[in-house]
């Protein structure tokens, strides 16, 4: 019987989940979610420079509401314990990030969901 040993690395666990959909406010056209996909693949590597999340998941979902319902995506960031960072690191990355998000997908609003808030994000009509 093989008898593994295992190394156990535990880091503060802090989360931030971003929720989006993929419709266009000002077409109503869905984007491919592999252009989402790409996106954030683009987004993690830029860790490598400094972005602080080294560890985000990418989860579909559907957003049900009383007029209808929207397929999105709910966009995940862990305290990884192999790129290890500070709770505000993590939450300030993740709104950078949805940002991003909405200027990209062009959404009126994305919400991310922290462990003590959840923070909507909107741009500002100008």
């Amino acid at each position: 019987m093989n008898h593994t040993q295992f190394i156990y690395d535990v880091v503060h666990s802090y989360t931030a989940t971003i929720y989006i959909g993929l419709k266009d406010f000002a077409t109503g056209v869905t984007a491919d979610p592999a252009l989402l996909q790409e996106f954030v693949r683009s987004y993690v590597r830029e860790f490598r420079r400094g972005t602080p999340a080294g560890c985000v998941t990418v989860t579909p979902t559907t957003f049900s509401f009383v007029d209808g319902y929207e397929d999105g995506f709910a966009i995940g960031f862990i305290n990884y314990p192999r790129f290890p960072t500070s709770p505000d690191a993590i939450k300030q990355s993740a709104l950078r990030f949805a940002e991003a998000l909405v200027v990209e997908f062009r959404q009126r609003r994305v919400s991310v969901v922290l462990p003590d808030e959840t923070v909507m994000i909107a741009p500002v009509e100008v």
